[in-house]
């Protein structure tokens, strides 16, 4: 696998939020967001390879059940859904961060209740909603999240277009400097939305919001 960075840290989004968390952060990624801050993660061959069973070894050392495997995006990797199965067999916690662009039926496949899909919906002002792949919205499971970064009306509205097409709590964070979280609070409040929660990237207000290993 090619991997951009290991480390441990808390954690600022999803259903780990506030959580000690290992972090597996995977080299390459099939879409350019226009917000995105991890572009080291698919821009400048900043990557080690690293077997599955190297990996596990490197991570034994936070002493940490905990991992949380994103990127770039994770599922390009040949070996991603083996990682995940030997994580989960060895009684690791495992959230899969991907980007709603790949297929995440063979994760899901696995039949695994401790892996977490928390599948990254790209809405309209990150610039790649067009390769979104809508099916994978009906595969995932009540216990999963679909996560809109939003920075626009436009994506708001793009929020209410995909709410009814899962049973995934959907998660709402702000783009960081672009829109205010009471925008997202009221938009919540306003269109009673019951299956939808706003979260703050709280690694961004812990830390300085381009530090990395956090």
């Amino acid at each position: 696998m090619l991997i951009n960075e290991i480390f441990c840290s808390i954690n600022g989004e999803s259903k780990f939020s506030g959580f000690r968390t290992v972090f597996i952060r995977t080299y390459g990624c099939n879409l350019a967001c226009k917000w995105c801050d991890s572009a080291y993660s698919w821009q400048g061959n900043e990557f080690t390879e690293m077997s599955v069973d190297e990996i596990i070894e490197y991570i034994k050392q936070y002493d940490c059940m905990r991992v949380t495997l994103t990127g770039g995006e994770p599922l390009l990797q040949r070996d991603a859904v083996e990682l995940v199965e030997a994580l989960s067999l060895l009684g690791y916690e495992v959230e899969v961060e991907t980007n709603g662009a790949v297929s995440v039926a063979p994760i899901l496949d696995l039949g695994y209740d401790t892996v977490l899909i928390t599948m990254d919906w790209k809405c309209p002002s990150s610039g790649e909603t067009s390769k979104m792949l809508a099916y994978n919205l009906s595969l995932l499971r009540p216990e999963d999240v679909v996560k809109c970064v939003v920075g626009s009306k436009e994506d708001l509205d793009e929020v209410t277009r995909i709410n009814g097409m899962t049973n995934a709590t959907v998660y709402l964070s702000p783009v960081f400097g672009d829109i205010e979280l009471k925008e997202l609070a009221d938009y919540i409040l306003d269109n009673r939305l019951n299956q939808t929660r706003l979260q703050m990237q709280l690694h961004k207000c812990v830390w300085p919001i381009n530090m990395r290993g956090v």
